[in-house]
């Protein structure tokens, strides 16, 4: 292997900037582990808009890293537009941790279209992926806090916008307000009527285009609020289950393969309004 190639990988140079106000975020994880639970609930409890997507993969043993290359190059291929992409997994040994540390697995972060972070583990724990990552969290929890902004900020960001605002409008008026009394000092009662008449066109103009500007910037700042607090519910597990899917449960737990059933083993089917027990006949 060609070792400049290889330090490429960790440049400083190409990394990105994760978004600030992500719409949807990816996750390549394990979907029953600890780490995928923590991303859900810190992301419902910081933003409920942010929508959520899963790329299951195995994240140890000897398949773990060509299921992660799977999942990050899925990621990239489907046609909705994702805007940042967090890798993550618990804490481990470092054998179980190891797939984060193949090539491969580097290299398709590296490849990756959309900005990573790399979350592996606790904090203390590092893995090759972190530094070909766009971003390094200390866990999985700290790329969902880093990764998707909390509501109550941002509605605290745009009040601080509307004070700035209006602050710039008072400014305004008062330096015209000086002129106003400066010309009133300096001219004859009629240049200074036709002065202040002027200024007064000046000043309603001004308010004029402040204040359409003010409206505009507000409804712009509305609509980008409505739309982070505006679809969460659209991909929540329920309501994914009630437009005709299901989860099917076995006693190792979660299937995602009709090869990981077997003949006469008893399932769970979950619905969106109830559970079904049964046994698997024959699988074809």
């Amino acid at each position: 292997m060609d070792k400049t190639a290889f330090d490429r990988l960790f440049d400083e140079y190409r990394k990105r900037l994760i978004p600030a106000f992500p719409e949807t975020v990816a996750v390549v994880t394990s979907p029953t582990g600890a780490a995928v639970r923590d991303i859900i609930t810190v992301v419902q409890r910081r933003n409920k808009s942010v929508r959520l997507l899963i790329f299951p993969a195995l994240v140890q043993g000897k398949d773990a890293a060509a299921s992660i290359i799977s999942a990050i190059e899925l990621a990239n291929d489907i046609d909705r537009q994702l805007d940042v992409l967090i890798l993550a997994r618990g804490g481990g040994s470092i054998e179980d941790l190891w797939p984060f540390n193949e090539e491969g697995v580097a290299r398709a972060v590296y490849a990756s279209n959309i900005p990573v972070v790399s979350a592996i583990g606790h904090e203390t724990d590092y893995c090759i992926t972190d530094f070909v990552a766009d971003m390094r969290a200390p866990t999985p929890s700290a790329a969902a806090e880093m990764c998707v902004p909390a509501a109550s900020d941002i509605e605290r960001s745009l009040k601080n916008m509307m004070s700035r605002l209006d602050f710039a409008i008072d400014q305004k008026f008062g330096s015209i307000r000086s002129i106003i009394e400066m010309l009133a000092k300096r001219t004859s009662p009629q240049a200074f009527l036709e002065s202040v008449y002027n200024r007064q066109i000046y000043a309603e103009q001004l308010f004029s285009k402040i204040t359409s500007d003010i409206m505009h910037k507000s409804q712009i700042a509305r609509l980008q609020l409505e739309k982070l607090m505006d679809g969460i519910e659209i991909v929540a597990p329920a309501a994914v289950l009630r437009r005709g899917y299901s989860l099917i449960y076995g006693s190792d737990g979660l299937k995602t393969s009709a090869k990981q059933i077997s003949d006469g083993e008893s399932i769970r089917m979950q619905f969106y309004d109830g559970i079904v027990d049964g046994i698997v006949g024959k699988t074809v």
